[in-house]
């Protein structure tokens, strides 16, 4: 028998922000490992598809080459990543960062991206945007489907697809209601499916059912 068991979030660190909202450039937000797996390139390629027409956003992109540990492949990804920089004007570094600090950097942005290339068995990346209120523009692959409701809590787009991507971007850069809405059912979402009390009650109705059956 097959049983599916969601992993969850801690809802009291990631949450909504409560401070007044921040005016200005419509901010999007990467975090995650640089590799191509993980779809950083491809974010690159949509953001200088954006800045063709638009530079009323900015993103921001967490992490390094060296974090959680450093690979040839991550090295090489780096490389391509300060490469490709050199030719945007809206993208920012932010560097790596402890896990305790990304809350308070998720809470101050507008959008969350999540563009992984690869099967994502699921994601935990999604649950902090959506936690924080955010709306989530990730790739229709692995789990991530079973995460984000595309066109209630978010967007899903094709993998590997820089232009649609970038249309998905462009159609919530133009919508802060949207947004709003978006990024408030997905913290409802995580609140009824996604936090680890719920993971704990459905692992423990798991086993209740296996001593049951046997």
């Amino acid at each position: 028998r097959l049983f599916t068991l969601y992993n969850g979030v801690d809802i009291e660190k990631f949450c909504p922000s409560t401070r007044k909202r921040r005016e200005g450039r419509v901010r999007l937000s990467f975090h995650g490992r640089w590799s191509e797996k993980k779809g950083i390139l491809v974010l690159l390629r949509a953001v200088r598809i954006l800045e063709s027409k638009r530079s009323d956003f900015e993103c921001y992109i967490a992490g390094s080459p060296e974090v959680p540990f450093p690979t040839p492949e991550s090295r090489r990804v780096g490389d391509v990543v300060l490469e490709m920089m050199k030719g945007l004007r809206t993208t920012k570094l932010v560097g790596a960062m402890p896990h305790d600090d990304l809350p308070a950097f998720i809470q101050d942005m507008d959008l969350g991206i999540v563009p992984t290339i690869s099967p994502e068995p699921f994601g935990i990346v999604n649950l902090e945007y959506m936690a924080c209120g955010l709306p989530v523009i990730a790739t229709r692959t692995g789990g991530i489907p079973e995460i984000v409701a595309d066109g209630k809590t978010g967007r899903l787009v094709e993998p590997n697809n820089a232009e649609e991507l970038a249309a998905a971007i462009d159609e919530l850069l133009d919508a802060p209601a949207l947004r709003e809405r978006m990024g408030g059912e997905g913290r409802k979402t995580v609140e009824a499916k996604f936090t680890w009390e719920r993971h704990v009650e459905n692992l423990i109705s798991i086993y209740d059912g296996i001593h049951r059956n046997g």
